[in-house]
């Protein structure tokens, strides 16, 4: 039966050999028997002479051999093509291979042999399952912010199918190394490798393995660890601790990759081949490197997210720290209001008592005896009338600017041009003086009695200060965003540049008092009532040529 399954397969070897030469397809033929009568490009690390004339069991151990075997037996019951996925582990090689099957017929149609056809897909296989893993990984990184977590599912994950050993370690703010996640095929392993571990913390200092890695960002790769390199690792071991856990562990293979994101360093990854007999090659490491990287994304988004918590509840407690500094300095505020408003009070009334005290005595001595007294005596006692005046008048502006932007009534729609009205009939200007309204004037939400008190201070200011007996001063407002700009310009002497930041200060006059009656607070007084507000005032003003205040309103105050 062999020698004419061979005849059969004579006609075509040789062709057959030229188009499968350099291709990962290997073509077998068995006879009835399945022992093997002809093989080309068999893999796995055997020669075709190896095979010819023994079958699978023969050959390979029992694990390996029966699958093969019941494929054939297979295909000579059914007399059909047979198709299966068969996993071929020999010599140290992991492969995988799409199988096909089917009957060896002689010209008569018997069936006396089967041939064997088998396509390598281990690379194939191995891209499918790194993919499906990444992508897997991926939800798991990607549905929880516990990154420790997510990273002890990803390591168990990985354990066995690409992995014995998997553990994941991480850098701490201050530098030490912290393992995350530990995995074994063994559950005991796992419990001994978390003791050694804790007994036995590695240094960012050391000079080789996880250290360099965690310094440098470069991976390290050892596609086979001989057992020279193990003896060697265990003579350089610094400690008894060291060296048992080198023999424990039985390192065959390692990847050692970073844990990289925006350009910083956060920890590494670390995977090891040790029972299986397998080892890892460029395409684990890049398959390895990538993962990490992922992982590393999900770290750092974890770890923002949780800076991010810890801000938002710094945020609120000093939220909280502001919030009761303002009820704290409101309180203040109010307590000085008060005080404000009490030495107000005192200033208005216990110290006009004597002053208007000593006016009527003043008064009566001139009634008295005025007639008496030398010319230069009756002068100083009208100069003294003149003074106390002069220091009831400040002491109720004294009381006004206290009260400045803190009183202000009620808010109600206004007229402005009802206003000014009222404002110029109040000023009651002497008749060489004009006061007009150029324009429209709007209507505002707001509250008068302020709005009221700045126009007619500013135009009081202008028909005091003027240097002529007759005068103009025009009024007239236009709209800047959500503010009202009024505007309040005489043509009067004008004021120097130098002065105008001096004018708004408290007790300042450009003439003397002598001959120009007043303390020096109107324009105080207005700036304050403004400010408060929310508005801005300026002056435009140059000798010679009058002056212009300007200031802005709000158009509507919130009910």
């Amino acid at each position: 039966m062999a020698e004419e399954a061979e005849e059969e397969l004579q006609v075509t070897g040789e062709q057959l050999r030229a188009i499968l030469h350099g291709t990962t397809i290997t073509v077998m033929a068995t006879d009835r028997d399945l022992r093997y009568i002809w093989v080309h490009n068999p893999q796995s690390g055997l020669r075709a002479e190896e095979m010819v004339g023994k079958r699978d069991d023969e050959i390979f151990p029992p694990e390996i051999a029966k699958p093969f075997i019941e494929l054939k037996q297979e295909v000579l019951a059914k007399g059909t093509l047979v198709r299966r996925e068969l996993t071929l582990r020999w010599k140290g090689i992991f492969e995988r291979y799409d199988t096909r099957a089917e009957p060896l017929r002689n010209p008569e149609g018997e069936i006396i042999g089967v041939t064997i056809v088998r396509i390598n897909i281990t690379e194939r296989a191995r891209d499918e399952e790194r993919n499906s893993f990444l992508a897997e990984a991926s939800q798991l990184l990607s549905a929880s912010l516990d990154y420790e977590t997510t990273l002890q599912q990803v390591a168990n994950s990985m354990v066995p199918k690409l992995a014995d050993w998997c553990s994941v370690d991480i850098l701490t703010e201050d530098g030490e190394i912290e393992q995350v996640a530990v995995a074994h095929a063994d559950p005991a392993k796992v419990k001994w490798a978390k003791s050694w571990r804790e007994h036995n913390p590695p240094s960012i200092d050391d000079s080789a393995g996880l250290a360099h890695v965690l310094r440098t960002g470069e991976s390290e790769f050892y596609p086979e660890i001989s057992q020279d390199l193990i003896e060697e690792a265990i003579r350089n071991a610094e400690t008894e601790e060291q060296r048992f856990a080198i023999r424990s562990i039985g390192f065959k293979s390692v990847i050692i990759v970073p844990l990289i994101t925006r350009s910083q360093i956060l920890g590494a990854m670390t995977l090891v081949w040790t029972e299986s007999d397998r080892h890892y090659d460029e395409a684990d490491l890049a398959f390895v490197q990538e993962l990490a990287r992922r992982a590393a994304t999900a770290v750092d988004h974890a770890r923002l997210y949780r800076e991010s918590q810890v801000r938002a509840e710094e945020f609120r407690l000093l939220n909280e720290t502001l919030e009761q500094q303002v009820d704290e300095r409101t309180r203040e505020l109010r307590r000085s209001n008060q005080d404000l408003d009490q030495f107000a009070y005192i200033a208005s009334h216990d110290l006009k008592a004597p002053l208007r005290a000593i006016d009527h005595l003043s008064t009566w001595v001139l009634e008295d005896v005025g007639h008496m007294l030398p010319h230069r005596s009756q002068e100083h006692l009208e100069k003294m009338r003149s003074r106390i005046k002069r220091m009831e008048g400040l002491l109720d502006d004294l009381l006004t600017y206290s009260r400045a932007g803190r009183y202000r009534g009620e808010a109600r729609l206004v007229d402005a041009n009802e206003l000014v009205a009222r404002v110029i009939d109040t000023v009651a200007a002497p008749d060489e003086f004009t006061v007009r309204v150029e324009g429209e004037l709007p209507t505002l939400f707001t509250y008068p009695a302020p709005l009221e008190t700045v126009l007619r201070n500013l135009v009081n200011n202008a028909i005091k200060h003027h240097d002529k007996p007759a005068g103009t001063v025009r009024i007239w407002a236009t709209e800047v965003n959500d503010m009202i700009e009024f505007a309040v310009a005489d043509d009067g002497p004008g004021i120097d540049p130098a002065f105008h930041d001096r004018i708004f200060q408290m007790f300042q006059t450009l003439r003397p008092r002598d001959q120009v009656e007043g303390s020096g607070i109107g324009l105080a007084v207005v700036e304050k009532i403004v400010v408060s507000v929310g508005g801005k005032i300026q002056l435009e003003s140059t000798p010679g040529n009058g002056a212009t205040f300007r200031f802005t309103w709000p158009r509507e105050f919130s009910a």
